[in-house]
């Protein structure tokens, strides 16, 4: 993929990414080029702590969560209208970590 200059990026980001996707620092918002652990790049090399991305559990690029994500979605990568045995294990594992009354999942991709 080739590399676009800060302008590039946001004129681009402006004309073909919808407004309800609003960028963080509107007036002059980082372009994020890599991350890893709880850090995140800038084009520029500067380095920010990450505490907006719902990343901080694990954080960015974890060597295991890649891992793992790339053998499931080289066997299936699919929404949760399907039946699936492993969607439904891990709803069971959740579930018995939760309080009695928290008995259910609802997955969702983001906030």
């Amino acid at each position: 993929m080739p590399e676009f200059s800060w302008e590039e990026t946001l004129y681009l980001r402006r004309h073909y990414v919808g407004k309800s996707c609003q960028l963080h620092f509107g007036i002059s918002p980082l372009k994020i080029t890599k991350a890893s652990k709880q850090y995140m790049y800038d084009d520029k090399g500067n380095e920010y702590l990450d505490c907006i991305n719902s990343v901080s559990h694990v954080g960015h690029c974890h060597p295991h969560v890649v891992a793992e994500g790339q053998e499931q979605m080289a066997k299936l990568n699919t929404n949760f209208g399907f039946l699936s045995d492993e969607m439904s294990i891990y709803a069971k594992r959740l579930v018995e970590t939760m309080p009695e009354r928290l008995s259910a999942c609802y997955f969702v991709n983001s906030g």
